[in-house]
């Protein structure tokens, strides 16, 4: 150990080891690198401790999945904000005003985030494709015009 690095010993601690491990899905490498010490002491105490060990990658196909849920969400809520300027785009005189440019960069824009999340979800699903992906955007796009009756336009 370098005498610059600090130790700390809260791995020593059943509920602090557990809490970081289990419950925070925390690795074994970033929970030495925190306490300064190496991954076999974690892995020691997390032994001794009798906290079950994780399969090798199980957190890594979680976090992927969770990246996954976590770019759903952001899609769904653009989607969400592309509907609102659309339809007040809709109710609104033919006139262009600045706002009116500006509202049509911004549904540009939203388009474009929109493509790119679809890349980003075809990209996660092609690494985690082992596992089911719980969401598929043509079926949630099919079911928002279903419950909307109006197509929405890409």
């Amino acid at each position: 150990m370098d005498s610059d690095r600090e130790i700390f010993y809260g791995y020593r601690n059943r509920e602090w080891l557990k809490k970081e491990y289990v419950e925070e899905g925390r690795t074994m490498q970033s929970i030495a690198a925190e306490c300064g010490v190496t991954k076999r002491a974690i892995c020691n105490w997390i032994h001794r401790f009798g906290i079950k060990p994780r399969s090798r990658g199980q957190v890594k196909k979680e976090d992927r999945l969770e990246a996954l849920m976590e770019s759903v969400k952001k899609k769904q809520l653009l989607v969400k904000e592309y509907q609102k300027i659309r339809d007040f785009l809709d109710d609104r005189e033919p006139d262009i005003s600045e706002t009116d440019k500006r509202i049509k960069r911004d549904q540009k824009r939203l388009k474009l985030k929109l493509s790119r999340i679809k890349v980003n979800e075809k990209k996660q699903r092609q690494a985690v494709h082992s596992m089911s992906a719980p969401f598929s955007v043509e079926t949630e796009l099919a079911e928002w015009q279903e419950i909307h009756d109006t197509p929405l336009k890409r």
